[in-house]
């Protein structure tokens, strides 16, 4: 959500988010229960594809982007709330490598 909401403040109209989890996607594109536990998230990240906000889903093996694998288990040890990795951090560069 963050990322999407950052990416329209930058004046970004064209994003693909790719997502290790099918399950996600479908929540995403279809009407979710209104009592799912993550029905806010569920709503703020539909409601940013519904701005001029183009948004593809896709879903993507933990393999395939190790980047974003990075992402996601760096982020089991920090606090809530949103963190920003500087690109030119070392074992992300050696991920944007691997994945190029």
């Amino acid at each position: 959500v963050e990322g999407l909401q950052l990416a329209w403040d930058l004046g970004y109209q064209r994003e693909r988010v790719e997502l290790d989890s099918r399950c996600v996607i479908h929540l995403i594109s279809s009407n979710a229960n209104p009592d799912h536990q993550h029905i806010s998230v569920i709503d703020r990240l539909q409601a940013l594809v519904r701005h001029d906000l183009e948004v593809v889903f896709s879903h993507v093996y933990r393999e395939g982007n190790k980047c974003s694998d990075y992402h996601s288990n760096q982020g089991h040890s920090m606090p809530l709330g949103f963190h920003s990795v500087p690109a030119s951090a070392p074992m992300l560069m050696y991920w944007i490598l691997y994945d190029s």
